[in-house]
């Protein structure tokens, strides 16, 4: 039912109906995975009972606050995916982590049967944001030339001495 009432507002959106339902199954599930032992309760079945009837309400409304989060989150993806600039900069970290995949495994004997294992392109992943970060001008400058954390006007000094 509740499914039913939430994908009434998705316009046919598969991916988005998909995502909703399981959202909805992880959220109806979640008193289950709770370490108190809620289950010896006998007024536990009312309770769940009157909590989605709530939802429920919220859902048909379309005001429930999962629903307004997703349709936030799903209309930045769409946003992302759709605009020629993000698109570009994704194939072209795409296009270096594949270089690098290449470099490396060029230095592997592939007949004897050597390949990356998943912490290899982990860290060749890694290796690559951090190139884009740094290209992007992500890079907080947080910290100096010498180390020293850079977030404050005033001169760093141990605790307990006394200010100049």
């Amino acid at each position: 039912m509740i499914s039913r009432a939430s994908k009434q507002f998705l316009m046919g959106d598969k991916i988005l109906e998909q995502l909703v339902i399981l959202t909805i199954k992880d959220q109806f599930f979640l008193p289950f995975r709770y370490q108190a032992p809620i289950e010896n309760n006998w007024y536990m079945g009312r309770s769940l009972a009157d909590l989605w009837d709530r939802h429920y309400a919220l859902f048909a409304n379309n005001m429930h606050p999962i629903q307004l989060e997703v349709y936030e989150n799903y209309n930045k993806f769409l946003r992302a995916h759709h605009d020629e600039y993000e698109v570009a900069q994704q194939k072209e970290v795409q296009e270096r982590y594949n270089e690098v995949v290449d470099q490396r495994s060029a230095a592997l004997n592939q007949a004897e049967g050597e390949r990356l294992s998943v912490d290899d392109k982990t860290d060749i992943y890694m290796q690559v944001m951090s190139e884009w970060r740094e290209k992007a001008n992500f890079s907080l400058n947080t910290r100096n030339k010498t180390g020293e954390i850079n977030d404050y006007l005033e001169v760093r000094r141990p605790f307990g001495a006394a200010a100049q």
